[in-house]
């Protein structure tokens, strides 16, 4: 298992919760203004990982955005996500997003 972390931009304060949560400086990724870092993440996620990322948008721009990302991660992939900000239940948050998600896929 590893622990990565993905910011879409650089922030001191959560580059230290990530190497908190024991992400090592190498695996912590920074949006450079595009996509490369987050897709070059992404290909390194393997089944068991963690994904630290600081809220919710890191992962999309928009509500749909996020719900794919989130399903992609966790269903797919097999990563569990770790939100720093926020404030979410994220037992409760992955429930309702699977849930979502299996609901999309259905139709």
């Amino acid at each position: 298992m590893s622990i990565y972390g993905y910011m879409s931009k650089e922030d001191e304060r959560t580059r230290k919760a990530m190497h908190g949560l024991g992400a090592e400086e190498e695996k912590i990724y920074v949006d450079d203004g595009g996509t490369a870092a987050y897709g070059e993440m992404l290909a390194k996620l393997e089944r068991g990982d963690v994904l630290a990322i600081k809220s919710l948008g890191a992962l999309g721009k928009n509500y749909d955005g996020i719900l794919h990302e989130w399903a992609y991660i966790t269903q797919v992939k097999g990563a569990d996500i770790v939100v720093l900000e926020g404030g979410h239940n994220l037992v409760a948050l992955d429930l309702i997003m699977q849930r979502i998600a299996n609901h999309i896929a259905e139709k």
